[in-house]
Formats: structure tokens, sequence, C-alpha cells
């Protein structure tokens, strides 16, 4: 299923680049006060939205069947079946594609409670459907992927009635400006650069996994992805609430706050996924056998590996806003997206060479080092950002945590402590190095008082 998914979310690179246009045009407007103007958006996007769906559906039906049924390693016996998985997951992203306008205007709105919400029905219902499946006498592939179609259809149907009846500008009429198209297809074409990139760094590679060395190791690789989809899940919750407050600022000329927001939702997001993520990677081996039973082999190396990667990354989600909210992101897509864009070239003939399917990861951890600095220098240029200010506060502070977790690891180790002692004595040093030295005296009266008043 993680190879068909990977396949098919290929073409949805088309689709991404739109995600981040909506997104941005909408918080754009809104921090504006332009109603009428969100209005024609709104529309406007929903007709790109649905241009869009028909050219994937059109790309996925010809040449997506050719590959799947030509290029990728499957099982012989498996084919029929992977063919229907294969469709199905067609119509799963159509759906998705469809909706973005409508969660787009909930997180421009800033309604992060209700968006919270029916992500937390969406995951139960999922939790829900995978326990039904283990009791019904068929296929577990084809049950699988039906019951993310269920729940995706479930899911945005409730979407679209929340906003239809709790934004005006969420009504569909007809309507066509091409100054609008201009300006979202315009941002988009850039973006789409962005998403190509990004698509080659996670799908590419998968597709590159299969055809080297077969679905045991993209099993491997779809587990570790698990954990990072879980995990990522805190810092994109974090910058879903951050990411329209920073267009907004850049809207209203206020670019102190919008600097301040960069800085510390930075460091919030580094923190926040090392404190959840550190047992995990000190005992990557006993979590997924709790959790799996049978653990394929590559899966806790590459869990770690990916871990690694989550919190470089997590510093550079608000630069990625920024950029987005001057709307200047020609450069920007350009440099940072050729960056991304090496994963796949650098890991394809690395592969040829060591033959080891960690390579990958250790690919990605290099190109996200340097599109973190790329990203920070163009920044820089477009809002004036202080670099030596983004690196005391969302850089220092955490790698000072850091060092110090890997010195008393050192010291932990050497004294021989049971592995899951050391474990437990580190995530209570963690905590206290992020209190009292990832947070400044403000925080700590915030949390302090928030303790207090429970």
């Amino acid at each position: 299923y993680n190879v068909v998914a990977s396949f098919v979310g290929i073409f949805g690179f088309l689709n991404s680049s739109m995600i981040n246009a909506t997104q941005r045009f909408f918080s754009y407007e809104i921090g504006k006060g332009n109603i009428n103007s969100l209005r024609n958006v709104f529309v406007m996007s929903l007709n790109i939205h649905f241009l869009i769906a028909i050219i994937i559906l059109i790309l996925l039906e010809t040449l997506g069947i050719w590959f799947i049924n030509n290029q990728l390693n499957f099982p012989n016996e498996r084919m029929l079946i992977i063919n229907w998985v294969y469709q199905i997951s067609i119509f799963t992203v159509l759906i998705n594609i469809l909706s973005i306008p409508f969660n787009s205007l909930i997180i421009a709105n800033e309604k992060i409670g209700i968006f919270s919400f029916f992500s937390f029905i969406e995951i139960v219902l999922k939790l829900i459907f995978v326990l039904i499946i283990q009791w019904i006498n068929y296929d577990k592939l084809i049950l699988y992927s039906l019951s993310l179609l269920l729940v995706t259809i479930i899911i945005r149907v409730i979407y679209a009635i929340y906003c239809m009846y709790n934004f005006n500008e969420s009504k569909y009429y007809f309507y066509w400006d091409k100054v609008y198209f201009k300006n979202l297809i315009g941002f988009a074409g850039w973006s789409l650069w962005g998403n190509m990139a990004l698509v080659a760094t996670t799908q590419g590679i998968n597709i590159l996994l299969n055809i080297f060395f077969g679905p045991i190791v993209n099993a491997a690789r779809g587990i570790s992805y698990q954990v990072k989809s879980i995990l990522i899940q805190i810092s994109d919750n974090l910058m879903t609430a951050v990411n329209p407050q920073i267009i907004k600022a850049y809207a209203n000329n206020n670019t102190d706050y919008m600097h301040k927001l960069i800085y510390y939702s930075s460091k919030y997001s580094f923190l926040m996924i090392m404190l959840i993520s550190l047992p995990l990677f000190l005992e990557t081996e006993l979590f997924l056998k709790l959790w799996l039973k049978i653990v394929p082999e590559h899966s806790a190396t590459f869990t770690r590996l990916i871990i690694i990667s989550i919190l470089i990354d997590s510093i550079s989600g608000p630069l990625i806003t920024a950029s987005q909210a001057t709307g200047k992101i020609k450069i920007y897509q350009l440099v940072v997206g050729g960056i991304l864009l090496l994963n796949l070239p650098l890991s394809y003939f690395l592969f040829k060479i060591y033959k080891l399917p960690e390579i990958a990861f250790y690919v990605s951890i290099m190109i996200s080092l340097v599109a973190f600095f790329a990203r920070l220098i163009l920044i820089k240029k477009l809002i004036n950002i202080s670099i030596i200010k983004m690196f005391r506060i969302s850089i220092l502070v955490p790698l000072i945590i850091f060092l110090l977790l890997l010195l008393f690891y050192l010291i932990l180790i050497t004294i021989q402590l049971p592995h899951f002692y050391v474990t437990i004595i580190l995530c209570i040093i963690n905590i206290l190095l992020i209190f009292f030295i990832g947070l400044n005296k403000y925080e700590k009266s915030f949390i302090k008082s928030i303790v207090y008043s429970n």
C-alpha cells in the first residue's frame, strides 16, 4: 500500500502547489479585511482545484497504470489486487484535492479547535475501521484502502458543511476572473517546482527503494514514515496555528511581530519534537516490537534517521511560511527546490555503489541541512530577518540542550546503568533542560501560571 499510495502521491505535486497558494491568499485577504476579495478567491480556488483533479485523473489513468503494471516490483499473484488498490487510491486523492479550499478556509480563519476536532475524528474513524477489518473475511489490502476512502469522504463532507454554515465566503457561484486565476496559478507555478522536489524526496525515494531492494524495504520505510507522521504532526499543529498569523502580520506590515513568530515558533517546534522523540530514539527496538511484534529489517535504523531529519526540518517550517507570505517565491523556490531535488539523483547514484537502503536517509539529512541554510539566507533578503537572532533563539538554545543531553547520555552509559533506566533519566533531564535553558523568564512564568491555576 505504501508503494501504491506513494506513486499516486507523486502526481499530487500538481495539487500541493495550490495548497500553498490557497492558504496564502486566504490568510492575506483576511489580514487585509477584504471579504469580497476573499469570496472571489475561494470560488476561483475551487475552480482551479477542479481542473487540477481532472488533469491528475487523466495522468493516473494513462501513464500511471502503465508504470504500476510494468515498472514497480510486486508479486505477480497480487497484481489484480494492486490495480484495485490503485483505483481506490486515485478516488481518495481526488476527494482530498477538491476539499483543500474548505480546509484552507478553516485554517486561514484560525479555527484551530475545529480543525483539531475534525482531525481527531478522522483518526478515531481510521482506528475503528482497522479494528473492523480483521473480522471481515476478505482481502485486507483492499479493505484497508476502502476504509481510508470512506473516512476521507466522511471527513471532507463534514469540512464542506461546516464551512458553508459558518463562512459566507464559502458559498459557490459561477465566477471566473482572469486576474485571480493568473495570481493563483502564478504563485502556484513557482510552488510547483518546490513541491515537485518534495515529492522526489519522499515518494520518489520510495519508488527507488522498491526498484533496488523490493517491497520488504518499502514496508520498513513505511513503518518509519508512520512514526514520522505522528511526530511531524506536533510541528504541523503548531504551525497550523502560527502560519496564518505570520501571513497576516506581513499583510499588515507588522514585521517585528512576524520576526518574533518565526524565531520562537522554530524553537518551540524543535523542543516539542525533541521532547516526544527522545524516548523513541533511545528505545526504538522496544517500541517497534511492542507495536508490530514482527519488525521488518531496517525499521529501527530508518526510524532513528527519520527522527534526526524531522528535528532539522522542524526549524525550517516558519521560514517556509515567511517566504509564502511575501508572495516573492521565484528565487526561493528555484534555489531550495533545486537543492531538495538532489535527493533523488544522489540516492540513485549511491544505491548503485553501496546497495544500502539507509543511504537515502543519510542523503536526506545532509540535504535538509543545506536547504535550511539556503532558506535562512533567502528569507534574510525577503523580510530582513536577523540571522544572529535566529541562531541565538531558534538554533543555539536547542543545540545546547541537545549537546548536554548527549553528555549526560555518555555519562550514564559509562557507569553502565540499564538502558531502560538511562532512557527514563534522560527524559527527565530533557524536561528540566527545556524549562531552565530552553525558555526565557516570560515563558517560564506563563507555564508556572498554568500549573498553579490547575
